[in-house]
Order: C-alpha cells, then structure tokens, then sequence
C-alpha cells in the first residue's frame, strides 16, 4: 500500500454563517452559548486537508 504524506490544518473560532463555505465547517452546539450568539454567528471548527 502506497502511502501519503498530507497537512491537515484546523481553524476554531466563532464564525459568520454569511461569509463562509458551510459545507467546510463542522458546526460544535451548545445551546447555552448558542443563544449568546447573534443568529448568522456560529462556534465551529474549519479543517483543511493539504496533500
């Protein structure tokens, strides 16, 4: 089996659902802090995979 080498960077934070690819982000839910939030804003998780 070949094997290989890949970066895999990732990016936490609280993000607005208005400018990014949401398709790129894993969206991390707790209600209690969601409810601080405005409603476009969201605490999440981006991964980027680099071969």
């Amino acid at each position: 089996m070949e094997s290989v080498k890949v970066n895999i960077k990732c990016e936490t934070g609280i993000f607005n659902r208005d400018e990014v690819n949401m398709n790129q982000y894993l969206e991390l839910v707790d209600e209690d802090v969601s409810k601080l939030l405005p409603d476009n804003q969201f605490i999440g998780v981006m991964v980027i995979v680099e071969k």
